[in-house]
């Protein structure tokens, strides 16, 4: 399914035996994966639909089309159950209803990120130190076909909601991929200056998945399919800070951190002098 709330399925359906020339009807009902029973959408509908097809052969395929098809983004798999009737529909000649037949199941795929630095959430730089910063995206999906082209973009933003920008145009991070298994992870490399960041500055790296339009393949365009925008996601989220050169004022607790460890270090050195007297 496309990263949409309303979509459009095209259930192929493959048949043999039957008579050339003949008219027949193939109809489809999509299915919850979670219930076993017919999808009800958001404002209580199910969807069914038909085809009327005379074949050439006995054997081959025809579409069955449901058009505009609401599926909430918490909606992550339908299935397509298939009756097949004779011209009137009084005789059914054929079935296919397997809730768990992956060839009749469409999935939405999911996507989630980890990102960081050198494996960690945050990164410490000098006072007035500007360098280049890479942030590794490591994004986990769900869903995809296997050997298909698919491409990850990342893009960066600050947590209140600022977009990263160099040169004036958003940095945006491309890298195509081909998936060995449905289920799986891919690591997107984002490097970026630390110029014009603050101390405390939340980077947040948002991705989109695209299913990339092949040739020989009816897709003539590539298809978004997959988002994880998440200002408040920890999960997509780093950390940049600065530390204080010497000299320059120090904040507040680290003051205090400092004279809790000078007291600690005098009371010590007065505790031991104190047993060497006691030992003479």
């Amino acid at each position: 399914m496309t990263y949409s709330e309303t979509v459009t399925i095209a259930d192929e359906v493959y048949y043999e035996g039957l008579i050339p020339g003949k008219i027949y009807v193939v109809e489809g009902t999509l299915m919850d994966t979670t219930t076993g029973l017919p999808y009800v959408g958001p404002n209580g509908e199910t969807y069914v639909s038909s085809t009327i097809f005379q074949p050439e052969f006995s054997t081959g395929t025809t579409l069955v089309v449901f058009e505009n098809v609401a599926v909430p983004y918490t909606v992550n798999s339908l299935v397509v159950f298939e009756d097949l009737y004779n011209e009137d529909k009084t005789v059914k000649l054929a079935t296919h209803a397997d809730i768990s037949d992956e060839d009749q199941t469409v999935h939405r795929p999911t996507a989630s990120t980890t990102a960081t630095i050198d494996g960690n959430k945050a990164i410490y730089l000098g006072s007035t130190e500007i360098r280049n910063i890479t942030i590794t995206d490591t994004i986990s999906y769900s869903g995809l076909e296997v050997g298909k082209v698919y491409r990850a973009e990342a893009t960066l933003y600050k947590a209140d909601g600022t977009q990263i920008l160099v040169n004036g145009n958003p940095l945006v991070v491309v890298l195509e991929f081909v998936p060995e298994t449905a289920d799986g992870t891919v690591d997107v490399q984002i490097t970026f200056s630390s110029e014009g960041l603050s101390e405390g500055d939340k980077i947040v790296v948002f991705e989109k998945i695209y299913d990339v339009a092949e040739n020989g393949e009816d897709q003539y365009e590539d298809i978004l399919i997959a988002v994880h925008e998440d200002l408040s996601d920890e999960g997509q989220t780093v950390t940049i800070h600065f530390r204080p050169s010497t000299g320059e004022i120090m904040p507040t607790y680290t003051k205090i951190a400092v004279a809790l460890l000078a007291m600690s270090t005098f009371a010590t050195s007065i505790f031991i002098r104190k047993r060497k007297k006691l030992a003479l």
